[in-house]
């Protein structure tokens, strides 16, 4: 097994957006093993381990590209750690308690408009009552007049 940190460090990993770390891993090969070596970031959740291929930038630069895991993932503490594997040889020279959050949070509320007395319409209603003795007067073209026993007129149809 390789070097531990002594001193953990709290490595944030933001869920909503790219994460990108660098890494400097010295991999002394005094054995002679011929293989590249294997370098991968895991992100080990309660129920799950996401791991991350490392890329070589140069010499001992190395670096983990994380993308978004919105969707994915919930918020909380993680465990990370770099795992290096040369030939038949497993080595985990880093490794740190992650905090997985949120950068950018949106909330919205529905915004309730008090009622305003001034602009209330109230519509009342009632019955009328029908009126007896009525009787129907023929007009041209199948029209009628409703005529009251008075003689006025109520209503056309």
């Amino acid at each position: 097994m390789g070097y531990l940190e002594k001193e953990m460090e709290l490595l944030e990993i933001s869920l909503d957006k790219n994460n990108l770390f660098k890494f400097d891993i010295d991999i002394r090969n005094d054995a002679g093993i011929e293989t590249e070596p294997h370098v991968k970031f895991v992100a080990s959740f309660s129920n799950m381990d996401l791991v991350f291929e490392m890329e070589k930038i140069k010499g001992t630069l190395y670096e983990a590209s994380i993308p978004s895991l919105l969707g994915h993932i919930n918020e909380g503490e993680i465990d990370c750690r770099v795992e290096v594997i040369v030939g038949d040889r497993y080595f985990i020279p880093w490794q740190s308690k992650g905090n997985v959050i949120k950068t950018l949070q949106v909330e919205a509320k529905r915004i309730l408009k008090k009622k305003n007395r001034k602009n209330i319409v109230e519509v009342t209603a009632k019955q009328i009552p029908k009126k007896k003795n009525v009787r129907k007067r023929k007009l041209k073209n199948e029209t009628y007049q409703i005529v009251d026993k008075d003689g006025s007129i109520i209503e056309i149809i």
